[in-house]
């Protein structure tokens, strides 16, 4: 049997047993609910044949991977992690075994297991839980009540998750275990100098203030690391101390909270009453009783500080990007003042002629605009592991590589620049007429930078500075509509894996030479997608758009419903290179809607020239156009007035000269 240990999200911790064949998504109604907006509503299929388990993928949006590799369909093994977008969720094979009480906790996100001689104590404890339960006086009525004893430790340890309710139970259950028990300590701590007391208890009603425990006991022990059990007038092999004399202890018995060699803490009874000292049967049974306990105890303890660290990374989250809150929190980064070189990209991206658009908008109505805008694209750049660094009005800056770069994170932010691009047209489709399109503009850098805390030491604020972030900042304010431009840096460094439109050079503010600057139309994902944005018209009249490659002569054309590919021209509609012809073409089919495709269809189409005109050549593709031809407004999918041109060839990139 299998089950699914949740590592991470909403439901971490969570156990689900695999019995029969399931389905998982976002969707309630799915047999396994992932709370992850980046994952489909029907994500992923599980397939139980009794035997083995098969993860499908469900043509999920997102894509489902085991063990970081995309998968359509896999057989899965004990230890395999399931991710669907940021959550993860691991296999696990469900272990029995016969004569063995098992924890019910066991299976959880800690992965404590049952093994052979994995018992609380050390190896000096020879007696059996077996043979300690038919100690004592052998009676019937003193092992009907020890049973039932054991049953209630069971049954309390087992629901027990947090701390502060399992200190007493576990002294409750020694007490109920052994009635001659007079007092009861649990104390924390691996040595007895640290030890502090976190529970007590009297069977006689009174103040437990004032109460003092043997620190001989606690320290043979905790050495020792078995059940001590002390009678008085006995020999005994270790100093008894003055304090067992002191308090007129007459036996006692301190047991380790032990789980496997970790020491929690210790346990001790003890008893004023001569007539029932403890003995060497009661140590099995205690050794068990606490054993429970420490096993509770433990996860309880793990349990607090992963709500802890979910706290932590949730009070940081809202101040900082996700892979420094990562970084910070495994304490691979010090959030203190100062800042290191690095190097990677910096991404922007904002709404083109936002500044008209907002005055003609109730106030409430651009916040709600701007925030329904934001909620589907920064899903995207966390999708491909990108930081979002601040959020400026109508912009998004963020990051990749920073502050540890990886070697192809540069590459998933052109593929974030895409994916963006193709998301906006089916989200402009799902707003209502009367609203205003979206559009907006990409642009990044790649490059050297420095990175750090930037502010005073009440407030922090986690950026990048340098000419790799101005570059970047130029860059994008030369975008138009449905553009994702990247500097010279980043085209040399995926080259193999982008095709892209050369533009002219332009002279930038502040900048002594011209920078060149590509206009991506297409990437090959780290996924090994051909994700594309290449705005078409349809028979010179409908917009559509290609946005994936399925092979070197087959792509997918989102369009309307209303639009008949079949017998009319394909042209190109993108700014820096309108009005080319695709050439001859066929419809293979019409492919089933996705999820987040807004109404929109999809259709397969076959193109008899594989490079789509030069655009997708390995050779460079050059525009036509100059910079004053191609104008930042937003985008109709038609071509741009020939009237609507800059009068000027060098770009003003102040935020006012911004149509």
């Amino acid at each position: 049997m299998f089950e699914l240990v949740f590592l991470s999200g909403v439901r971490a911790g969570a156990v689900v047993h695999i019995n029969a064949d399931m389905t998982a998504g976002r969707s309630p109604d799915c047999d396994i609910e992932v709370p992850d907006p980046n994952a489909s509503r029907l994500h992923f299929r599980l397939l139980w044949d009794g035997a083995s388990l098969t993860a499908v993928d469900n043509g999920s949006s997102n894509g489902t991977f085991v063990n970081e590799s995309r998968i359509e369909s896999y057989k899965l093994s004990h230890g395999d992690v399931i991710r669907l977008g940021e959550t993860r969720i691991r296999t696990q094979r469900r272990q029995r075994k016969a004569g063995r009480l098992r924890d019910s906790t066991s299976s959880s996100v800690f992965g404590f297991r049952d093994q052979d001689n994995d018992d609380a104590v050390a190896s000096a404890l020879s007696l059996s839980l077996v043979d300690a339960t038919f100690g004592g006086d052998g009676s019937v009525e003193n092992l009907t009540a020890r049973l039932e004893a054991m049953i209630w430790v069971s049954e309390t340890m087992a629901t027990a998750t947090d701390t502060d309710t399992l200190f007493h139970p576990i002294i409750e259950a020694l007490f109920r275990v052994f009635p001659q028990a007079e007092r009861g300590f649990l104390l924390l701590g691996d040595a007895v100098d640290v030890l502090e007391p976190q529970a007590m208890r009297t069977r006689k009603s009174g103040a437990t203030e004032g109460l003092t425990v043997s620190a001989s006991l606690c320290r043979a022990a905790l050495e020792r690391r078995a059940v001590v059990v002390y009678v008085e007038d006995e020999n005994a092999d270790f100093d008894q101390g003055m304090s067992l004399v002191d308090l007129r202890i007459r036996s006692a018995m301190a047991v380790p909270l032990m789980v496997k060699d970790e020491i929690l803490g210790v346990t001790i009874i003890d008893t004023q009453d001569r007539s029932q000292p403890f003995n060497e049967n009661d140590m099995g049974l205690a050794a068990a009783v606490c054993r429970q306990g420490a096993v509770a105890l433990k996860n309880a303890l793990l349990l607090n500080e992963v709500e802890r660290e979910v706290k932590t990374r949730s009070n940081l989250m809202r101040f900082l990007p996700k892979q420094v809150v990562d970084q910070a929190v495994a304490g691979e980064l010090d959030l203190a003042l100062g800042g290191s070189t690095c190097r990677g990209t910096v991404f922007f991206c904002d709404i083109i002629g936002f500044t008209a658009l907002s005055e003609s908008l109730h106030p409430q109505a651009v916040v709600g605009m701007i925030n329904d805008l934001f909620n589907a694209i920064c899903p995207i750049i966390e999708q491909e592991e990108g930081a979002i660094d601040k959020f400026m009005g109508d912009a998004i800056m963020a990051l990749w590589g920073v502050p540890f770069g990886a070697e192809k994170s540069s590459l998933q932010a052109i593929t974030t620049g895409i994916l963006i691009q193709s998301a906006l047209v089916p989200f402009n489709h799902e707003r209502p007429t009367w609203r205003p399109k979206i559009h907006m503009g990409v642009g990044m850098s790649w490059g050297s930078m420095v990175a750090g805390n930037v502010g005073s030491i009440d407030r922090l604020e986690y950026t990048v500075l340098g000419n790799t972030v101005n570059t970047a900042s130029r860059i994008q304010q030369l975008s138009c509509a449905d553009q994702v431009l990247i500097s010279a840096d980043l085209y040399e460094r995926h080259k193999p894996h982008i095709h892209a439109i050369k533009l002219p050079e332009v002279q930038v503010k502040n900048k002594e030479h011209p920078v060149a600057v590509y206009s991506v139309r297409g990437v090959l994902s780290t996924h090994g997608e051909l994700l594309l944005h290449i705005p078409v018209e349809v028979g010179g009249a409908h917009a559509a758009c290609l946005i994936r490659g399925i092979d070197e002569t087959t792509f997918v054309c989102l369009h309307e419903e209303s639009v008949n590919l079949g017998g009319n021209t394909i042209e190109t509609a993108m700014i820096e290179l309108p009005g080319v012809n695709l050439g001859a073409f066929e419809v293979e089919a019409l492919l089933p809607r996705q999820d987040g495709d807004g109404g929109l269809r999809r259709s397969l189409i076959r193109f008899a020239d594989p490079s789509l005109a030069g655009i997708l050549s390995p050779e460079l593709t050059y525009s036509p156009l100059q910079w004053p031809e191609m104008v930042r407004a937003p985008a109709t999918y038609s071509l741009a007035p020939k009237s609507s041109v800059r009068a000027k060839t060098e770009i003003d990139l102040d935020e006012s000269a911004t149509p």
